[in-house]
């Protein structure tokens, strides 16, 4: 339930739940109240000209569901919004990406989803054999109306 916030300006750690909470309401009109961040700290980063990114960790999914559907219009206000994903599902994310029978890849609610041309999405483990999993989903069917 954590999300990761690029251009977010730098704060000392106190200030910085302060700040987010201020700066979401300010850009979305959401209210996230102080109860709902467990933790928040910002991460160190390569770029000294560059914000460093913070990782925000939400009580609970529907909040942070809340904000991350906000995220285009927090794109466009020059802040951008990432599921803090595990390096396992990291490295199966890119792992699909280079899978020449894999279309789509995306991140949602804890859970790698891929999708290959004319099949329906699967979701998919680090274990699995992308081809084979991918390749044997049953087609997508659209219908007319």
């Amino acid at each position: 339930m954590n999300i990761r916030i690029f251009g977010l300006p730098n704060q000392q750690s106190r200030e910085l739940k302060t700040t987010f909470i201020e700066t979401i309401k300010k850009l979305t009109d959401i209210d996230v109240a102080n109860e709902e961040i467990i933790a928040i700290h910002s991460l160190p980063t390569r770029s000294p000209d560059k914000p460093n990114p913070v990782i925000v960790k939400m009580r609970n999914t529907e909040s942070k569901s809340n904000i991350m559907k906000h995220g285009k219009l927090l794109l466009e206000k020059q802040l951008k919004l990432a599921d803090d994903i595990t390096k396992n599902n990291l490295g199966l994310m890119n792992r699909a990406r280079e899978n020449s029978h894999v279309d789509k890849v995306w991140y949602f609610n804890g859970a790698v989803y891929a999708k290959a041309a004319g099949k329906k999405r699967v979701r998919i483990d680090i274990f699995d054999n992308l081809s084979e999993k991918v390749l044997t989903a049953p087609l997508e069917v659209f219908q007319t109306r």
